[in-house]
């Protein structure tokens, strides 16, 4: 499973989905689809999707015709289908999590999409958590999820939690696809599911613009 899974991602044969269009999500998906991979972007909301799949851009960081020529060329598409996830071989949860008012995350979101993904999952999938959250998320809310869906999570199914995104784009000036997809390569010759919380130069010879 992790030899098929990287191949795939190598080759950039891999169908990559990201669940939550916001303004981390949909970033993210339009980079990955710069980059040559097919990408299917996931949202509760059907407003965002519909504008999505016309090629109406909601998010100032992206470029409204870099979004449509995505679009119009079929290698981005958005749905609220979640149905979807069983033709995908990686993906990257983004929903939001809000701060509650005692100042700690709400992860109703993730908790939702949980839900929705384990009806999915299939072996060789890689499942990777970028919503900022606190620690022990991925392995007290989604691990177990996970494992009672029967899936065996480092044999046949791939989870770790990825929050860099941001801080090593800002500091190395490397776009998204190079950080993510690089880093997933990475993490699916782990065969345990674990936390992933280093520091960004510990990537830096890993991630180059190729």
């Amino acid at each position: 499973m992790l030899s098929s899974t990287k191949k795939k991602i190598n080759s950039k044969e891999a169908k990559l989905c990201v669940i939550g269009l916001g303004y981390v999500g949909l970033p993210l998906a339009v980079e990955f689809a710069k980059a040559g991979f097919k990408v299917t972007g996931i949202d509760i909301s059907e407003n965002r999707v519909n504008k999505i799949n016309k090629g109406e851009n909601y998010i100032r960081d992206i470029n409204d015709k870099e979004l449509r020529s995505l679009i119009d060329s079929g290698s981005l598409k958005a749905t609220t289908d979640y149905s979807v996830i069983s033709e995908m071989d990686a993906i990257s949860i983004c929903v939001p999590t809000p701060l509650s008012k005692l100042k700690d995350p709400d992860v109703s979101y993730i908790q939702s999409s949980i839900d929705e993904i384990v009806n999915y999952i299939h072996p060789g999938l890689l499942l990777v958590l970028e919503s900022t959250t606190y620690p022990g998320t991925t392995r007290e809310l989604i691990l177990p999820a996970l494992l009672n869906s029967g899936a065996k999570v480092g044999e046949d199914l791939f989870l770790c939690f990825l929050t860099l995104n941001s801080y090593i784009k800002n500091l190395l000036n490397i776009p998204f696809f190079c950080n993510n997809v690089l880093i997933m390569i990475l993490l699916s010759k782990l065969h345990n599911m674990y936390t992933l919380m280093v520091p960004f130069h510990h990537f830096l010879l890993l991630l180059t613009p190729n």
